[in-house]
């Protein structure tokens, strides 16, 4: 049965069940923001489980799926869109990458640790990003889950981000807010774990940046600098690659891949019309004052 705000939390409205194991019912009377979740019942055993289709949750540790209206929000980035879209066809893969990549519960606190919101990290993150020459940002998984310690990485709904920093569409304001100041957004880590591909149907996402797990299948070659060997793509993995980034180039987006190690990585990417990647074979991480101050000086030339 389906539990929430609008019904009987102890029984709930009964679902019927359809082809293909759909189950589904008839309610009346939602509001948004109403909280539900599903009562399945085993013998005597009574279990109540949130919807990982829903696009809103309660905040943690609270954990009930709530309703939400996706489509009344008002995107005001029709110019960038379009000037991207231009640029993708004049420049095509040549054009510089400069990725800034966080998490959104520890870049910033309020002085009582409270987290900033969706709206209030994009409002401080935008301008700086811009200031130093950043291209895209990056944010660590975003969809709704359980556990604070797992940063995202533990995923328990699919198509909603997390309300620890607000609502579906103050989400969408942070896309629009970067996009205000030519900041491109990044999906990371797509196609594994928390990622979906109506992702790309419902935001205004610039880039994909594809896991280094898509380049670990395979027989074993050795890495550009000598470290453990690293594996070449398997045939499959090959065509899921190929599949992605064909299907990102229909929807306008740039592809960036990760954990690219060795030359034949790059040149199997660049055979695929990867447009970017990144990865030791191109340099190994720096300390962040160090990035910085390299970044500063580019600035300034």
């Amino acid at each position: 049965s389906l539990c929430g705000d609008f019904s009987d939390w102890e029984k709930g409205i009964p679902m019927e069940r359809r082809d293909g194991g759909i189950w589904e019912c008839i309610v009346s009377g939602v509001r948004v923001y109403d909280a539900y979740k599903y009562r399945i019942t085993n013998g005597t055993r009574v279990f109540y489980k949130s919807d990982p289709y829903a696009f809103h949750f309660e905040t943690p540790p609270k954990t009930a799926s709530k309703v939400y209206e996706l489509d009344s929000y008002i995107w005001n980035d029709g110019e960038w869109m379009e000037r991207r879209r231009k640029a993708y066809e004049k420049y095509g893969k040549a054009r510089p990458l400069n990725i800034y990549e966080l998490h959104l519960g520890s870049w910033k606190r309020h002085a009582d640790g409270s987290y900033y919101s969706y709206a209030e990290t994009a409002n401080d993150l935008a301008p700086y990003l811009k200031q130093m020459g950043y291209t895209h940002v990056e944010l660590m998984p975003v969809s709704e889950y359980p556990f604070d310690g797992s940063w995202g990485y533990q995923v328990c709904g699919y198509y909603a981000p997390t309300s620890r920093y607000g609502t579906p569409h103050d989400f969408m304001y942070f896309v629009n807010k970067m996009h205000e100041y030519g900041i491109h957004t990044s999906i990371d880590d797509f196609g594994t774990g928390y990622s979906s591909l109506n992702l790309l149907c419902d935001l205004n996402v610039d880039a994909i940046k594809l896991d280094k797990s898509f380049l670990s299948s395979g027989s074993a070659t050795s890495t550009a600098d000598g470290r453990q060997p690293q594996s070449r793509c398997s045939k499959s993995n090959t065509i899921v690659i190929k599949t992605i980034i064909n299907l990102a180039i229909e929807l306008g987006l740039d592809v960036i891949c990760e954990g690219v190690e060795t030359p034949e990585h790059a040149q199997m990417l660049k055979d695929l019309g990867c447009h970017m990647a990144q990865g030791f074979l191109y340099g190994a991480p720096l300390p962040h004052d160090e990035y910085e101050e390299r970044l500063t000086k580019r600035a300034g030339n």
